[in-house]
């Protein structure tokens, strides 16, 4: 019986080393590793600066809108509230959405600076309403309320639709 251990040995396998061999082969394993990690990130950046992902994202997103109005997602009903002075042509001109669009397919924010741009429109907001076989664009707005009704000169008194006119004419000091 052997009470005094050998010298270098111990109980516990973590604290010995590992063979030179196998530390080299990990090695070459993390090398490898990082070396494919960088040329696919190098390889997306490249495909990135192209636009290759972007046409392919683009075109994702169509097909996308597509199989939706293919199941049946298109607009059926568009419902304005909201509007006393606007003229309903002029807002419908502003959603630029017809019938039997794909509801999916609508930019909604540009939609509702569009509206906003509308003379007598201050704030609008724009909600898909999909219910069960009934698709609809809902579009309530706040108008502008006159103040007061008068032909003068001061800006402030002018309707938001003047006001804009105003401000998009040339001035005389501006020609020269």
């Amino acid at each position: 019986m052997r009470l005094i251990p050998k010298i270098g040995a111990t109980n516990n396998r973590k604290k010995r080393r590992m063979p030179a061999t196998c530390r080299q082969s990990k090695m070459t394993v993390v090398g490898a590793g990082a070396l494919g990690v960088a040329m696919a990130g190098a390889g997306a950046w490249q495909l990135s600066a192209d636009g290759w992902i972007d046409a392919r994202m683009d075109s994702l997103s169509n097909s996308i809108i597509e199989i939706s109005a293919d199941a049946g997602l298109r607009v059926d009903d568009i419902i304005l509230s909201g509007r006393q002075n606007a003229d309903a042509a002029e807002i419908l001109a502003a959603l630029d959405i017809e019938r039997g669009a794909p509801i999916l397919g609508m930019d909604m924010e540009a939609t509702r600076i569009r509206l906003e741009s509308i003379g007598w429109i201050r704030s609008a907001e724009i909600a898909r309403r999909l219910r069960a076989r009934q698709y609809s664009i809902r579009a309530p707005t706040i108008p502008w309320t006159p103040r007061c009704s008068t032909s003068s000169s001061n800006p402030r008194h002018r309707s938001p639709a003047r006001r804009r006119a105003a401000a998009a004419r040339p001035t005389a000091g501006a020609a020269a």
